[in-house]
């Protein structure tokens, strides 16, 4: 499928000049079509700037397609519901949403980073506009499934994970190593259960977005290796950057645990071993409530001691 970043009109901002440029038009436009719009040809490096960009609260984006934290999520189709045109539409859109967001991550990453060495910037600017074609051939057959794109829920949660990053090593960690990774999960699995289904169109689209994913964390991976301490493993490295409630749990789809992709993205058996095995909380932290019946009191009296009747209530209802 050809994606034709010309097709996506600018709505009027200048054309950009360089790097700093293209990145903050298309973090902070809030046109669709700025931010899936390819950088001109003749796009220069910046020349080094000492200093750090400050990550929005969320980035540019039209009213309609503003990510918000579960208002009215929608729940992730699974496998048997593929069949469903309308639940077809529902996973592109996940997956649009996702790649919309890696967009505007990588976007940062070129502000936040200005002095990391060019071939890394290069290779987050080729990287970004793949992920500008994969969000545009999402949106075309998301349409062939009736559906458009802010019909469904949108998620900052890629965003609220990522957009803190305070280094180029960060940034791999968590964006290609970790959800870039489990990408090579969802990718190759759905796209042999659209296969099955007969949709060979949306299969064949997904098979081509698997083979730049993996492409996708070996970049990360490289800069992992160059960064890190030498006596560390790639396992250890990348574990030890990741902070919660971000965990290598991540890095692994709600699909089968694909081998082969993070074997072909250059990973060693320790590091693939090592994430198969891993078990956690997918990093939702749970709330806990602690029944304090004089909290009212003891808030206004620094002195306050409890009678021993409320300390006895405490106690009976602890559990």
């Amino acid at each position: 499928m050809k994606a034709d970043s010309n097709k996506v009109l600018s709505s009027g901002m200048a054309e950009p000049q360089n790097v700093f440029e293209f990145a903050e038009r298309v973090l902070m436009s809030t046109s669709l079509a700025d931010k899936l719009a390819h950088a001109p040809v003749a796009l220069t490096l910046d020349p080094p700037k000492r200093g750090s960009f400050i990550a929005p609260s969320l980035p540019g984006r039209p009213d309609h397609l503003k990510p918000k934290s579960n208002d009215g999520k929608s729940p992730f189709p699974s496998a048997d519901q593929i069949h469903n045109e309308e639940q077809r539409g529902i996973l592109l859109h996940f997956f649009a949403n996702h790649e919309l967001l890696a967009v505007e991550l990588m976007a940062l990453a070129l502000l936040k980073f200005p002095d990391a060495p060019d071939s890394f910037r290069k290779g987050i600017l080729r990287t970004l506009q793949e992920e500008q074609n994969h969000t545009l051939w999402y949106l075309e057959r998301m349409k062939d499934c009736g559906l458009n794109f802010g019909d469904y829920h949108l998620s900052p949660m890629i965003w609220s994970h990522i957009s803190s990053m305070e280094s180029p090593l960060d940034y791999v960690s968590r964006l290609s190593l970790t959800f870039e990774q489990a990408n090579l999960d969802y990718a190759k699995h759905y796209s042999q259960v659209l296969a099955r289904a007969g949709d060979h169109k949306t299969a064949d689209l997904l098979s081509r977005i698997y083979r730049d994913e993996i492409a996708h964390v070996g970049y990360g991976l490289k800069w992992l290796r160059r960064w890190k301490q030498k006596a560390q493993s790639d396992w250890d490295a990348w574990h030890k950057q990741l902070h919660f409630p971000l965990s290598p749990i991540r890095a692994k789809g709600l699909a089968p645990f694909n081998e082969e992709g993070r074997r072909k993205a250059g990973m060693d058996e320790h590091f693939i071993a090592s994430i198969r095995r891993y078990q956690a909380s997918r990093g939702r932290s749970p709330d806990l409530y602690w029944f304090n019946p004089d909290v009212e009191l003891a808030a206004n009296d620094i002195n306050w001691k409890a009678p021993q009747r409320l300390e006895k209530l405490a106690a009976d209802l602890e559990f």
